[in-house]
């Protein structure tokens, strides 16, 4: 997410504190890092900021901040300028292909689903396929392998263009926010790390066996391991659901946005973050 900053004077108010103008009005800064920070773009003459730029300058407090200068309109989200015409769905699940197939007639934008035998094949699709710059990628791995999300990940990105992963893991399916390179926005691997140590961690603190131990086991003994989920035409119609409603074309929230389906139906969203040690923001 991209955020535009409103011209403004900032006030030393004395025994008051700080404050900030600008066309939108007036506004008492007590929290004195913000102060400092708005302090410092205003000396870099800096007009937009990244969640990056936000999240290095308040840590674990980004978001409440970052809602306050939303609320007191110092800052104000970016649109995104990109959309797309048309949505192709790659995947190497079967029972999926033929959900959307079924279930897409009457969408506001074309639909394009291909179903291939592993997700190997999807790499090597991907390798021999020109994508178009106004088309959303939707990649689902069903069931899901870790080498090959990476591969598919890095070489989407590396095309810049709109795209987004669904995959099924921890008994679950998760769906990742759409990701452009250029957008700067937390990209797939970004969500998946952070999963991963939410499911480790609950592990570590409960002192339970957890489907994240197993894995990290399989992985570390270099054992080719597809954690598969039980999908069936029934539960499998909360993903088509999902996928179908992008033709909406929510941007904003589609980017900055991820979201969880259990095999009853059970839906949770929560927001994209950006990992650490992830270079998507650079």
């Amino acid at each position: 997410m991209k955020y535009e900053v409103d011209q403004f004077i900032l006030l030393d108010l004395d025994k008051e504190g700080k404050g900030i103008q600008n066309s939108n009005g007036f506004t008492i800064l007590k929290d004195k890092r913000i102060y400092k920070f708005l302090k410092s773009i205003d000396l870099e003459n800096r007009l937009e900021l990244t969640d990056k730029r936000l999240s290095d300058a308040f840590g674990d407090e980004k978001k409440a901040i970052t809602n306050f200068l939303l609320d007191t309109k110092i800052i104000s989200k970016k649109p995104m300028i990109s959309t797309y015409n048309s949505i192709k769905v790659l995947t190497n699940n079967l029972l999926l292909e033929d959900s959307i197939e079924f279930n897409k007639e009457g969408s506001s934008i074309k639909f394009e689903c291909s179903a291939v035998d592993s997700s190997q094949a999807i790499v090597d699709k991907i390798k021999t396929t020109t994508f178009s710059n106004d088309e959303l990628i939707v990649v689902a791995l069903i069931p899901f392998d870790y080498i090959d999300f990476v591969n598919i990940n890095d070489k989407l990105q590396h095309l810049n263009i709109p795209y987004m992963f669904c995959f099924s893991y921890n008994s679950q399916i998760y769906i990742s926010n759409i990701h452009k390179q250029d957008w700067y926005n937390p990209c797939p691997k970004c969500f998946f790390s952070q999963l991963e140590t939410s499911i480790r961690g609950y592990g570590d603190n409960t002192a339970n066996t957890t489907f994240q131990t197993i894995v990290d086991l399989l992985y570390a003994k270099k054992i080719k391991f597809d954690p598969d989920l039980p999908v069936t035409y029934r539960n499998i119609i909360y993903l088509t659901q999902k996928i179908l409603s992008l033709d909406k074309q929510n941007i904003e929230r589609e980017s900055a946005t991820i979201t969880s389906i259990n095999l009853n139906g059970s839906v949770s969203s929560d927001e994209a973050v950006h990992w650490e040690l992830c270079d998507c923001f650079e």
